[in-house]
């Protein structure tokens, strides 16, 4: 954790707090974490791949 921290710039209390959802981390250090973990936006959402599909398609109308 602390390692990561170092790489966004953030201490491991922030770190702590975006694991434990009590805060969320802004957009550059999200691009981070993605690039760090070598995952896309779309897999970290919770909700099951269908559900994401019908969520889009009400967005965009």
């Amino acid at each position: 954790m602390s390692r990561l921290g170092e790489i966004v710039s953030r201490s491991p209390n922030h770190i702590w707090n975006y694991e434990n959802s009590f805060a969320d981390p802004p957009a550059n250090v999200l691009l981070t974490f993605l690039e760090f973990f070598q995952v896309t936006a779309m897999s970290l959402s919770k909700a099951p791949p269908q559900k994401r599909l019908k969520s889009n398609k009400r967005a965009s109308g």
